[in-house]
């Protein structure tokens, strides 16, 4: 296999290691994109392939540039690379920002659910109330209006507990595992400047 090389995959977020053959034909990010894919698979989907995972070597910490060619890196059979979130000049701090930012906006989401399905019990209170004081006719204005304002909140309701509160969720698992990542990449850069 003259065109491929054995490297030991690092994924710091999983805390697993994979033997993978990587082509040397194509850029570091084609290799990134085939890597991603692979462990998502091997996961079972735990593994989030984002548009910012990065190759790292797994000696000094350095990410590979995407544009440049296996073949012209220091990647060799045997090499340990590190996938995981590539950050620019962000540091786990900035991160740990945006995790309390979104806990903040769940807490809110929440609390707006909350009340929603306060509202929506009050409206079934006064509705119930409606029917025992007087037969109200299926046509009648009023009727009608808190019929449709009931099944609009409880379609929201639907939405905030099945999409949006889910989706907080994932953000929050996603940026977790980051904040992770950056953690070990920082204790690498670090102990490689104390080891000079």
């Amino acid at each position: 296999m003259k065109n491929k090389v054995l490297i030991e995959l690092i994924v710091p977020v999983l805390e697993e290691r994979y033997d993978v053959y990587i082509p040397v034909n194509r850029k570091v990010g084609n290799v990134i994109e085939l890597c991603s894919k692979v462990v998502s698979d091997l996961s079972g989907g735990y593994f989030t392939i984002t548009d910012d995972l990065n190759l790292y070597s797994g000696i000094d910490g350095t990410m590979y540039d995407i544009d440049e060619i296996v073949r012209k890196t220091n990647i060799r059979n045997g090499s340990k690379l590190i996938l995981m979130w590539g950050w620019g000049k962000m540091n786990s701090n900035d991160i740990a920002n945006k995790i309390n930012q979104y806990r903040n906006i769940l807490n809110k989401v929440i609390s707006i659910k909350n009340n929603m399905s306060l509202s929506i019990q009050c409206l079934d209170n006064i509705t119930e109330l409606q029917d025992k004081c007087y037969k109200r006719d299926d046509e009648c204005a009023s009727g009608n209006y808190l019929n449709t304002l009931r099944e609009k909140e409880r379609k929201v309701l639907s939405n905030i507990e099945n999409n949006v509160i889910p989706n907080i969720n994932r953000k929050l698992n996603n940026l977790s595992n980051q904040y992770k990542d950056l953690k070990i990449k920082e204790q690498l850069e670090s102990e490689v400047n104390i080891n000079g």
